[in-house]
């Protein structure tokens, strides 16, 4: 297998563990109590990684290692540390007057439409949008400006992968939510 082969492959593992550690702070089999959400999870998850797979593919994105990790646990700390520096972009990124602007309007459209304390409204909108934020940044941010074949992200197949992957990861993070909560109140 060449280099670019493995790479990429290394990479792939590593966003498994990664999309956990943005979603859940933790392994998902260990958060996910419900069978049946656990199993959805991990579906949405394997096709998050596939759309992800053939969007670089598309765009000419092949990550670049110096070296492969010597075993599994080095690479869940690589996925770990690196979702900790995707939400301190994140973080940074929400506090641009653009973004707090968006959000402004975000929020009071949602207010204006549900029957909800403001709190509650802009705590959900604030958190969701940080979580994707921090997927996006890493998943396809990055690989959008490192890639060979940049006219192609807009494409009709660029186009098609990338609403293919919001689809997947809206849902992914729909099912985090329900237990991001439980987590912070056994915390607590």
């Amino acid at each position: 297998m060449d280099k670019k082969k493995i790479n990429l492959i290394t990479e792939m593992l590593k966003y498994w563990y990664f999309i956990d550690s943005v979603l859940l702070n933790e392994h998902a089999k260990k958060c996910i109590t419900d069978d049946k959400d656990y199993n959805e999870y991990l579906s949405l998850k394997a096709a998050l990684l596939s759309d992800i797979r053939e969007f670089y593919d598309h765009i000419g994105y092949y990550p670049k290692q110096d070296k492969l990790p010597e075993n599994s646990k080095v690479l869940q700390e690589s996925a770990v540390q690196l979702a900790k520096k995707t939400k301190k972009v994140s973080v940074k990124m929400l506090e641009s007057d653009d973004m707090k602007s968006h959000l402004k309007k975000v929020i009071m459209l949602e207010f204006s439409n549900v029957k909800k304390s403001a709190n509650e409204i802009s705590n959900k909108i604030i958190n969701e949008r940080f979580i994707k934020m921090s997927l996006d940044n890493i998943l396809v941010g990055i690989p959008i400006l490192e890639a060979t074949k940049k006219e192609k992200v807009s494409d009709f197949k660029g186009t098609m992968l990338e609403q293919a992957y919001l689809t997947v990861r809206t849902e992914m993070v729909k099912i985090a939510n329900k237990y991001r909560g439980i987590l912070k109140k056994n915390r607590t």
